[in-house]
């Protein structure tokens, strides 16, 4: 009985998603859209973020040093999060459970950070 009840708790939460995930499907047939969405993923994919890490302390120098102290422990953090996530948490990409909804960019590989953690 949980599981079933459970199952109907699932869905309800993922119909929005996936209501919201069709509409905004239906942009990505122009290929700009493509292109937009696979260069910001690639900047989200760790090289930008390490290049502006060691940018820091070339601008601002040792001032930049606590800053960047944070920055990475919010990085490794974030990294952390989002493996506990992935692991307890399964949510197929949309296109993969859905006819309707089709895949418009490459699916990119996990930042080198997290593949090294692994």
């Amino acid at each position: 009985m949980q599981t079933e009840q459970l199952l109907v708790l699932s869905q309800r939460a993922q119909a929005p998603d996936i209501k919201l995930c069709r509409r905004l499907n239906g942009f990505c047939k122009s290929p700009v859209v493509g292109i937009f969405f696979t260069t910001v993923s690639s900047l989200g994919n760790g090289a930008f973020w390490y290049a502006v890490g060691l940018i820091l302390p070339l601008i601002y120098g040792l001032e930049a040093l606590p800053l960047l102290a944070i920055y990475i422990l919010n990085g490794l953090i974030g990294v952390a999060v989002y493996k506990a996530l992935k692991a307890t948490w399964v949510r197929e990409r949309p296109f993969i459970s859905y006819q309707h909804i089709f895949k418009a960019c490459a699916t990119l590989a996990f930042p080198r950070a997290i593949r090294f953690m692994r």
